[in-house]
């Protein structure tokens, strides 16, 4: 009967899951959509910030045409008129540089951060523990279901939920289970020369144990790969052979990882050195 009770349950909580937010990821976005304005030579946020997996619209409400230009390549409206619009999904973090192709002085971004929607409460295990209302170290049905209400009333963030489904249907030890294992949240990269012809590459964020940063030249050979525990990397500016990188622009791309191996890899971005 028991088992019942739980198939019932795990059917009920599936169906919810399509209406609150797809299952495809415990941290779906509501607001998965999001638009610019064209409109007198400018865009309309000039800076706008979206979560992973956005997608954006650009509307021209100008006479003149325009252009919806990666500084990257990334992205590529072509030619748009009065009223055209173009729309691209961001699947990757990091900060995007546009620009009007006909007209080079408007220009704008996209900040994609790879925040979940809801952040995970502190505590670790003991964040679970005060589910436990009779204090027997699992999760009873009531106190499963008494869950369900609260992240239905959204009470409960979507990855505290999700771990009370997998102590739920295992009926392990709630001690044993921790909120913070699978979290990964990426927020931005920030650069530095912190000596001469040494770069600093820092990443920001909760859950990072390590990162990689990869570099490569504008024919698309790599030129260097590091990677490294904690939150920060640095290149002297060479070659894998030690040879010193001449004046010009270079891509660069960086993955930051969690301890459970899960990982976010930030868009290719540009980097000019000059000395």
């Amino acid at each position: 009967m028991k088992f019942m009770t739980r198939s019932c349950a795990i059917f009920l909580v599936t169906a919810l899951s399509f209406v609150v937010g797809s299952l495809d990821s415990p941290f779906a976005s509501a607001a998965d959509s999001a638009a610019v304005t064209i409109q007198n030579f400018a865009f309309t946020p000039n800076t706008i910030t979206v979560p992973l997996g956005t997608t954006i619209t650009w509307t021209n409400e100008d006479a003149a045409s325009h252009t919806v230009t990666s500084d990257t390549g990334a992205f590529e409206s072509g030619t748009l008129g009065k009223g055209e619009t173009f729309q691209f999904t961001f699947h990757s973090a990091g900060t995007f540089m546009y620009h009007c192709h006909i007209h080079p002085s408007m220009m704008a971004k996209v900040v994609v951060t790879a925040k979940p929607m809801t952040s995970p409460p502190s505590g670790g295990s003991s964040s679970l523990k005060r589910f436990d209302k009779n204090n027997n170290n699992k999760l009873d049905d009531i106190e499963f279901f008494a869950a369900v209400d609260g992240w239905i009333a959204a009470q409960i963030d979507d990855l505290t939920f999700f771990k009370l489904v997998d102590l739920w249907i295992s009926q392990g030890p709630i001690t044993a289970a921790s909120l913070h294992a699978d979290f990964l949240q990426f927020d931005d990269t920030a650069l530095a020369l912190s000596s001469s012809e040494t770069i600093s590459f820092t990443v920001h964020g909760q859950g990072i144990e390590r990162m990689r940063v990869q570099i490569f030249g504008l024919n698309g050979k790599i030129i260097f790969d590091e990677s490294g525990a904690g939150s920060e990397l640095k290149w002297n500016e060479t070659t894998f052979n030690g040879t010193l990188v001449a004046n010009g622009v270079y891509l660069y791309r960086i993955r930051v990882e969690g301890d459970a191996g899960q990982g976010v890899e930030i868009a290719v971005q540009k980097i000019i050195i000059l000395r």
